[in-house]
């Protein structure tokens, strides 16, 4: 986990400099800025900007996609990149990305070249690949740009995926919310009053009514571990636990595999543009992959590259799904190869915005039922008893 540290120190021109970075504790916040040629280096640690990224592992997408974007107009109108990215660094919200970009300048000004900046700033090695292989090749600009609408169309794809878990996360929210006020003060009114007529609790009730007894005795302790629970789940599913439960479904499963697929074929066309071995770019899209068997079958193909069999005949052998293999023998025979990739990872985003409605109309039933099944629960657990003890009383 990364904490957010504010910063001020001198930088290379002897003027005083501030602003937020993330780091694992202050001497790691403290030995970046020096690694950026700062001196006199000051932290301190901010609590709420902590907080406010703690469930973010990445860059936002859409701020890298207008920096990419930005910058590459910029470039292309004959600006430095350095005073492009001084400039960008004022619009960009993302305290991490802006963090990054204001680290790659400095870089930059002790004499990095645009690639290895990047690495060092905390970019994905893959953009910082292109970057290199376009500034072999004088079209820095133009990558740039590029670099950006692939961004968008993988924040593009996520935002998809988001949307499928939008209604069930906030219907599981509320009712676990709910379920805490009914544990501490719906469950033990429904119980005094059973008490107070001496009626005997159903059976299907006594575990909830002794947990909110518990609850009632250790309010505190009660409230500690029931709102630690929602932070658990979340990193484990951050383990790939969650990932892996939604494998066990074949309509998430096809999904998750086919967003993967459509964003590194993408990269690997860009890459390829770029003039990139081949071998390199399967390694680095291995890396990149959110999938396990596409990590995998990044990983052979890399192999099988490297031993000089052609693109098509790898894809065939490294175990990539059969419409990846279809499209890569399609691809090859085009006489264009990037431009088909690009085709390819069109028609698979397609399919996917086809899956995520699907799952997105399913997602909507399942919190409707589920909503349905909790106030069946929470009938049966508080007004049920005390409407039967009451019937049985007239």
């Amino acid at each position: 986990m990364e904490w957010a540290f504010e910063y001020s120190a001198l930088g290379s021109h002897r003027q005083w400099v501030g602003g937020v970075l993330f780091a694992r504790n202050s001497h790691a916040a403290c030995f970046q800025l020096k690694r950026a040629g700062y001196q006199s280096v000051q932290v301190r640690l901010q609590l709420v900007r902590s907080v406010r990224n703690l469930f973010r592992t990445q860059f936002n997408r859409r701020d890298l996609s207008r920096f990419y974007k930005v910058t590459g107009r910029r470039l292309m109108k004959g600006r430095s990149l350095e005073t492009g990215l001084a400039a960008g660094a004022g619009f960009i919200q993302d305290d991490r990305l802006r963090q990054a970009v204001i680290l790659m300048r400095q870089f930059i000004l002790d004499g990095k070249r645009e690639h290895e900046a990047m690495l060092m700033a905390g970019f994905e090695a893959r953009h910082a690949m292109i970057i290199r292989a376009a500034w072999l090749s004088g079209k820095t600009g133009d990558v740039f740009q590029a670099l950006g609408l692939e961004v968008e169309r993988e924040a593009h794809l996520k935002g998809r995926l988001n949307q499928i878990l939008k209604m069930p996360v906030f219907m599981m929210g509320f009712m676990y919310a709910f379920f805490y006020v009914a544990l501490r003060y719906l469950f033990p009114q429904t119980l005094v009053f059973m008490q107070t007529l001496h009626a005997q609790v159903p059976f299907y009730d006594a575990g909830v009514f002794a947990l909110s007894q518990e609850a009632g005795r250790h309010p505190g302790l009660f409230t500690v571990c029931y709102g630690l629970l929602p932070v658990l789940a979340f990193f484990l599913g951050q383990t790939g636990a969650f990932r892996a439960v939604l494998n066990r479904f074949a309509q998430a499963r096809e999904l998750m595999l086919k967003t993967d697929q459509s964003i590194l074929w993408t990269g690997y066309a860009l890459l390829h543009e770029a003039s990139v071995a081949p071998a390199e770019i399967a390694s680095t899209l291995g890396e990149a992959s959110l999938h396990d068997r596409t990590r995998l079958a990044f990983y052979r193909l890399s192999r099988l590259l490297q031993g000089g069999i052609h693109l098509d005949e790898a894809v065939e052998s490294s175990g990539f799904p059969d419409f990846i293999v279809a499209g890569i023998q399609a691809a090859e025979q085009s006489g264009s190869l990037a431009v088909s990739l690009r085709d390819m990872a069109r028609d698979l985003e397609e399919e996917v915005v086809l899956l995520a409605e699907q799952l997105t109309d399913l997602a909507k039933i399942l919190s409707i039922l589920g909503m349905g099944a909790m106030v069946l629960f929470f009938f049966l657990a508080t007004y049920y008893p005390i409407v039967s003890v009451s019937l049985n009383n007239v």
